[in-house]
């Protein structure tokens, strides 16, 4: 199922890689089913969920991607049926979302960890991939209605992105406390039991 167009598009100024995206409150979903188009952002009551496509990075897959981001490109500017569903540049959609997704080695780690990501090419060498790969086209018009939503996502939840980036950003240290917390719980009730019995 391709975005859902908001009412009109109005900035793609802002862009989120995977770790920020998480310290909003998104989490990044594999679709079990591998089209391209089928990308989209959900609202929950308290986080939100970016689904795509996994992708396996090989040497083959990479030639892939470059021969469908050519095919579309020449048909768009020679006025051909698109690749994509609805005359959408899918490919190169898809391909800005991952650049995107990606401001450092952290990021690929995180999309690998969110099993977005897959196959033996090292992080770096795949963050390199695709930050050269769309800075040889233009912004694909799919991919300004995900930017879209995604500012619209920000502009609506703005109270919640500081709670989830600090939680993000601080998830050990809170797990830590609580499991201190729970010891001392557990020990002053076993003192006030003891207590009680030699009463």
């Amino acid at each position: 199922m391709a975005l859902e167009p908001p009412e009109g598009i109005t900035s793609i100024s802002q862009t989120s890689s995977a770790i920020e995206l998480a310290e909003m409150g998104i989490n990044l979903v594999a679709n079990k089913k591998t089209w391209f188009n089928d990308m989209s952002i959900s609202k929950g009551a308290l986080f939100g969920k970016l689904f795509m496509a996994p992708l396996v990075m090989d040497d083959q897959n990479a030639c892939w991607l470059i021969n469908m981001m050519a095919l579309e490109i020449f048909s768009a500017s020679t006025g051909m049926a698109s690749t994509g569903m609805d005359g959408e540049d899918t490919v190169c959609s898809y391909v800005s979302l991952l650049a995107m997704l990606m401001s450092r080695e952290e990021d690929v780690h995180e999309l690998r960890v969110k099993r977005i990501l897959h196959g033996d090419f090292s992080n770096q060498h795949t963050l390199v991939f695709f930050k050269n790969l769309v800075d040889l086209i233009p912004i694909p018009f799919q991919h300004c209605y995900l930017l879209d939503n995604l500012e619209a996502y920000r502009r609506k939840r703005w109270i919640w992105i500081p709670i989830h980036k600090f939680i993000y950003n601080n998830l050990k240290t809170i797990v830590t406390v609580f499991s201190i917390i729970g010891v001392l719980v557990g020990i002053f009730k076993t003192l006030m039991s003891i207590k009680q019995h030699q009463q």
